[in-house]
């Protein structure tokens, strides 16, 4: 049985040293820096992993053109972690409140890594319409509005 690859994006390392023994008979991981353009770097990965400290990071993040639609952000800021609550929503995310116990932390991880990969089917690319740029845009700004007030 093949082992799902999972791309982990962080920046300082810290979760592959606190999971990666945890969860290493079902899968393999790979670490990479969150400074990549575009996210092309996550084609070839069954899940990825996007590890935030602060809010350039997760501006950053947000500025990411993704592809994939398993995506896991894993915040180590409680107030990051509530801001972003709306921006999952419509991106189809899963957050991760990292600012939890390791147990619970380990909890939330079983339930994301035991739900069953849907890299099979990638989101829509028709997203080159003016339309529907002029609205992403919008959302975007209303979005950052909001998390730095």
């Amino acid at each position: 049985m093949m082992k799902e690859k999972i791309l982990v994006l962080d920046n300082k390392g810290i979760f592959l040293k606190m999971f990666k023994r945890k969860f290493k008979e079902k899968f393999e991981f790979c670490e990479a820096s969150l400074l990549f353009e575009n996210g092309n770097q996550s084609n070839g990965f069954d899940r990825s992993v996007f590890v935030i400290y602060d809010r350039k990071e997760l501006t950053d993040f947000i500025k990411l053109e993704l592809t994939s639609s398993n995506i896991m952000v894993c915040l180590f800021d409680k107030q990051l972690h509530d801001s972003l609550c709306y921006y999952a929503e419509i991106k189809e995310i899963v957050l991760i409140d990292a600012s939890k116990t390791k147990m619970e932390l380990y909890k939330d991880l079983d339930v994301y890594f035991g739900t069953i990969s849907n890299c099979i089917k990638p989101k829509p690319e028709n997203k080159t319409s003016l339309f529907y740029q002029k609205i992403q845009q919008m959302q975007f700004e209303k979005f950052q509005e909001a998390l730095f007030l």
